[in-house]
Formats: C-alpha cells, sequence, structure tokens
C-alpha cells in the first residue's frame, strides 16, 4: 500500500483484542497513520473492547466517533477510499 501512495488506514472490526489490534499493530510498523473507529470495532464483552482499545490508544493511534469518520468523508477528500481489513486479506471496496 505504501507503493500506492496510501498514507492513511482506518480500520474497524471484530475481536479489538486479536484481529483489529494485530492489524493495528501491522499498520504502526509499516508507518501508515492509523485511526480506529470506536463504535465500529467489537469484541466478546465491552470489558475485553475498552482494554483492547485503550492499549491501542496508548501506541499513538487515534480512536475515533463514527460521527467524526462521517464527517471526514462528508469533506469530500479527494484522496479518500473506503477498504476494509479482514484477516490480513485487503479489499478493495470503494473509491
Amino acid at each position: 500500500m505504501n507503493a500506492t501512495g496510501i498514507k492513511e488506514i482506518i480500520i474497524v472490526g471484530l475481536f479489538a483484542e486479536g484481529c483489529v489490534t494485530a492489524t493495528t499493530l501491522g499498520s504502526l510498523h509499516n508507518n501508515f497513520h492509523t485511526t480506529i473507529v470506536k463504535e465500529a470495532v467489537a469484541s466478546s464483552s465491552d470489558k475485553k473492547r475498552l482494554i483492547a482499545l485503550n492499549k491501542i490508544r496508548s501506541n499513538k493511534v487515534k480512536v475515533i466517533h463514527s460521527f467524526q469518520l462521517l464527517a471526514i468523508i462528508l469533506k469530500g477528500r479527494n484522496s479518500f477510499h473506503l477498504r476494509i481489513y479482514t484477516s490480513y486479506r485487503f479489499h478493495y471496496i470503494l473509491s
């Protein structure tokens, strides 16, 4: 993704303590600006979700609310691309 000029990743998903955390750490390792949408991350319990989000936040990752993501989209960024990570596989959704 670095070769395509993508610099920022927005992550959503299931199991905050597993897949979301691993994807986030991989994103940071590859020097992407990383954002997680708080309401779009789940876990097996609310407690585990909050613990994982707090750990992720301590790694200099932005954790935003869904209305903030909507504001980003509505600003009409010319370079905004919506993509989804699932189990380390990258799927193109909308450009």
